[in-house]
């Protein structure tokens, strides 16, 4: 975690014209749906707690030391969301100790053109658009279920296992963005370089570790700002 912090920080600093941003959350793949939680993944056993909190320690103190940096690699994340996360994966996290606003302040879409909120994705924005998404009936129910909804969770959970959010891979979905963005006439040379040094720092976290990671551990992992 704090390896990632570290390597932007050190990569772009103050040389980061783009505002990428890095945002922690608690994300595996198995325990992805707060809906149906299940808590026996090996991502951060219990016998890795210390190296967590040393983590997160680090982290909220590079945050204290970058206040008033708009161009920091960490800036909108607080030490209450940070300090939450340790509290996610001993089980400890309360409903009330993250106020959920997923359905009533953003609308995703994902990589199928379907409008998420939180639980499951409905319609399509190739065939409506986003007010008649936003206001539908299916948009309606989807946010009586999340009012209802009392599981602990920390918020901007984007990844959710199963079809309707099947991932493809990382670079497919750069791609993807740097196209539609690019079309608006920005100029996405230094964008092109931050995201090969974000694959090629993977591939090593990768190459390096006993643990199998696919393609796609950004985005379920560790989320940088860059897909937005």
């Amino acid at each position: 975690m704090y390896d990632f912090v570290q390597f932007f920080d050190k990569k772009y600093g103050r040389n980061n014209p783009a505002r990428f941003e890095l945002h922690f959350q608690p994300v595996v793949s198995n325990n992805a749906n707060p809906q149906n939680p299940v808590y026996t993944t090996e991502m951060v056993s219990p016998k890795k707690f210390d190296t967590l909190h040393d983590n997160i320690r680090k982290t909220i103190l590079f945050i204290e030391s970058h206040k008033g940096d708009k161009f920091a690699v960490i800036r909108c994340q607080t030490e209450r969301h940070l300090l939450g996360i340790k509290r996610y994966f001993k089980k400890k996290l309360k409903p009330e100790e993250s106020k959920c606003y997923a359905g009533f302040n953003r609308l995703m879409i994902t990589q199928r053109g379907q409008f998420y909120l939180c639980g499951t994705a409905f319609g399509n924005v190739r065939i409506q658009s986003l007010r008649e998404g936003w206001y539908s009936e299916d948009a309606r129910r989807a946010r009586t279920m999340i009012r209802k909804c009392r599981t602990p969770c920390l918020n901007f959970c984007q990844y959710i296992q199963g079809k309707e959010l099947e991932m493809e891979s990382i670079e497919q979905i750069l791609a993807l963005s740097l196209q539609r963005l690019g079309k608006r006439g920005i100029d996405f040379r230094d964008k092109r370089e931050f995201i090969k040094s974000v694959v090629s720092f993977l591939e090593e976290q990768r190459n390096s570790s006993n643990q199998e990671f696919p393609r796609t551990s950004l985005l379920k992992h560790g989320k940088a700002q860059a897909t937005a």
